[in-house]
Order: C-alpha cells, then sequence, then structure tokens
C-alpha cells in the first residue's frame, strides 16, 4: 500500500522558490535522531513518525491524518507560535498504521505546500518524512504535489479556463457536487485559490501552471499498470513542457494527484524495478504467434472466467502452436503484472509508440497490435534485459516530443 511517490519540491516552473534539501552532515544527523526517536515507548501499540524539515523555509503548519480520500487534514501538530527550522525535526506519537502528511511554510500563504502519502507507520520501526523529498523505487526524487478531489480539479478548471487534462475524459462539476461556495472556501483555506477585490478567486500561480502543463504539453507519456492482486488497473501519466515534468494519477476513485517531478527522472529504472519484483523473465523457450485480435479478446475473456483450459483451445484453434497456447493461455489466466506504456501528444496522432506487456511468474510477452482490415497481434516472449531497452526507446521519444 505504501504509495512513497508523491511530495512536494521545487521544480523548473516554481519561479518563486527553489527548494534546497540540507547538507548531507545535517541529514545524516537527522536521520540517526529519527532513528534514536523511534525507540520511544509510548502506548501499546503506538509508533513514531518524525518529520524532518528537509526545505530552505521553516515550517509552521505540520498535519497529518489516517490514509484515505478524505481531504479533511485536522489540526496543526506544531504548537502555536512554533517553527520548525530548516534541518529540525518532529517526532509524533500515533497508532501504527498508513497516515497522510503535510507541511506549509511560514513566509508564504499562497505556497501548495509540501505532501506526503499513504506512509507506513510502522509498530517497531517508525517512520520518517523527509519534508521535500521522497523515495520511488529506490531513486530519490522531488516533486511539488497537490491532491484535489474531482470537484475541486473540476471547479480549478474552471476558474482558470483550463481544459482537462490531455489524454484524460473531460471533468466538470456535477450538479451533485457541494456548493461551489463551500469548494471554493476549502480551496482558500489550503491557499490553492485566492480572494480578489471584485470578490471573485484566482487559481495559485504555481497550481496554474501545473494544470496548464496538463492541459497543454509537449507530450504524455501514459503508463498503465494490472499486478496480480489489483482490483483495478493503475494508471501514470507523466506530462512533459520542456524539461519541466509533471505526473498525474488517481490513487483512489474520485481523488486526483498532480505533483511536478525534477529532473533527472529515470522511469525505465522505476518500471523496470517493478517487473523484475513481479517476475523472473526467463528467456526460454523463445516463442512467437501472430494471432487475430478477435480470437485473442475471446482467450483472455475465458481466462478471466478462470478457464484457463478453454483459453487455451480457443488459442489452439486460431493457429498458436501447443507450446504457445499452453503458456500464454497460462500468463493470461494467472498474470503477475501487466504493463502498457504508450506516448501520446496532445493532438490526435495514429501509431504512436507503444510498448505493452503480459508477464507471469516465470515468462513476459510482448504484445503489439497491428493494425489493418482484419487486426492481429503480435506475441513474442521477451526477457527483462530485452524489455528495458524497448522501454527506454520510448520513453526517450516522450523526452524529445515537441508540440507544435
Amino acid at each position: 500500500m505504501a504509495e512513497e511517490s508523491r511530495s512536494n519540491t521545487a521544480s523548473p516552473l516554481h519561479a518563486a522558490r527553489r527548494s534546497v534539501p540540507i547538507g548531507r552532515g545535517a541529514l545524516i544527523a537527522c536521520l540517526l535522531l529519527a532513528l534514536a526517536l523511534t525507540g520511544c515507548a509510548g502506548r501499546p501499540g503506538d509508533a513514531s513518525l518524525t518529520v524532518i524539515n528537509g526545505v530552505d523555509g521553516a515550517l509552521c503548519s505540520v498535519r497529518v491524518k489516517k490514509a484515505s480520500s478524505q481531504t479533511f487534514w485536522g489540526r496543526n501538530r506544531l504548537r502555536s507560535g512554533q517553527r520548525l527550522e530548516p534541518g529540525a525535526s518532529l517526532t509524533l506519537t500515533l497508532p501504527a498504521g498508513y497516515y497522510d502528511a503535510d507541511a506549509h511554510l511560514c513566509d508564504d500563504a499562497a505556497d501548495p505546500g509540501y505532501m506526503r502519502y499513504d506512509i507506513h507507520v510502522d509498530a517497531q520501526a517508525g517512520a520518517t518524512w523527509l519534508v521535500g523529498e521522497y523515495l520511488r523505487e529506490g531513486v530519490y526524487l522531488q516533486s511539488r504535489s497537490v491532491r484535489l478531489s474531482d470537484e475541486e480539479l473540476a471547479l480549478l478548471l474552471e476558474l482558470a479556463a483550463i481544459p482537462q487534462p490531455a489524454g484524460h475524459p473531460a471533468v466538470a462539476l456535477p450538479e451533485t457536487a457541494p456548493d461551489r461556495a463551500e469548494l471554493a472556501d476549502g480551496l482558500a483555506a489550503r491557499g490553492l485559490l485566492l480572494p480578489q477585490a471584485d470578490g471573485g478567486w484566482a487559481v495559485n500561480d504555481d497550481l496554474q501552471r501545473m494544470l496548464r502543463l496538463a492541459a497543454a504539453p509537449d507530450a504524455v507519456l501514459l503508463v498503465t499498470s494490472k499486478e496480480d492482486n489489483a482490483l483495478q488497473p493503475q494508471q501514470e501519466s507523466y506530462y512533459r513542457l520542456g524539461d519541466a515534468v509533471m505526473r498525474y494519477y488517481r490513487p483512489y476513485d474520485g481523488i486526483n494527484d498532480f505533483a511536478l517531478v525534477a529532473e533527472p527522472l529515470d522511469l525505465t529504472a522505476s518500471l523496470m524495478t517493478s517487473l523484475q519484483y513481479y517476475t523472473a523473465g526467463e528467456s526460454e523457450p523463445a516463442l512467437q504467434a501472430i494471432l487475430a485480435q478477435d480470437s485473442l479478446s475471446q482467450a483472455q475473456a475465458a481466462a478471466n472466467r478462470d478457464d484457463a483450459a478453454q483459453a487455451e483451445q480457443i488459442l489452439l484453434q486460431a493457429g498458436a502452436s501447443a507450446a504457445v497456447s499452453s503458456m500464454l493461455a497460462a500468463a493470461m489466466a494467472a498474470p503477475a503484472v501487466r504493463l502498457d506504456v504508450v506516448v501520446l501528444l496532445p493532438h490526435p496522432q495514429p501509431n504512436m509508440p507503444r510498448a505493452t506487456f503480459l508477464c507471469d511468474a516465470r515468462r513476459c510477452w510482448s504484445v503489439q497490435l497491428q493494425e489493418g482490415p482484419a487486426p492481429v497481434v503480435a506475441l513474442e516472449t521477451v526477457d527483462l534485459a530485452a524489455i528495458a531497452p524497448m522501454l527506454q526507446r520510448l520513453i526517450e521519444t516522450w523526452a524529445a516530443l515537441t508540440y507544435l
């Protein structure tokens, strides 16, 4: 459950303030202190969350709530008038579990703040949040992020006259949404809307840049993955405009996460780490097949009903060899992970670069649709060593595209 890929730091789009991580020596001292403090005794079942200020300004607000789609953050964990200076830490005693946390600067009321979601506070080891940095698949990245409900996002896009994020359905404020004034007040309390002299509202400049980047990027990298035990696939979009990159995804139904990510961003390494966790990616035997798209869809439907034998029979009838039919049906019925990566432009383009993989615990299949009057799908077993350069070429295409 730990979703550690969303905290907030300066990015190329933030001209007003650039976040600077604290020095190595100070950071090591803070982490050692955090480790020492997480062993402090409390009530049975309690654990410690240590918050370290890793940005270049003092923090005057630190809030923590149980991890959920609920947008109410609760009280400030700092005392009235207390400032958490750069490099300083705050240790909170909490019941073990998963938490969301946010922090805000003292001297910039319009700043969107720093957020971290799904922090696992372990009963024995506790947890540490270094404000301004987060860990994704073993690689430290920096970003500035904001979480919005569908209603909040719709209102912000309407006020800023910005269309929906590229590659995603349009969002509109539904009739069942909370009162507009109530929504606006909630966004204003977070510094995301600013009151104007005429009684209207203006969207925070930093947030407006993020939303405009999502609406009109140079290119979008859409990553869809589904693990074997997940009910729904997870979809992440990486929007790029020049050197600026923003990640957008929906951790829960009705909730939208936007995070500006500082370069360099090694997406290939991140995706490969995930694949290596779920599959051995064996290279033998080397198998290939070209099957009618309809036949493959029928086989997948049978596999979805837990009928691998029927899926295998459909593949055999479609012309696949016995070895391909047996192994492919097994992967369809019990996939360890499915991964689909596609490069999009804001305007529709035919044959955009795409890589799709279906993996079980032992091997991966490359799945490539070949358009035509009778669409067919080319399938081939590939090992992990072959997948990495395929993903890298795709990501390099995304990084080089320019929207004209």
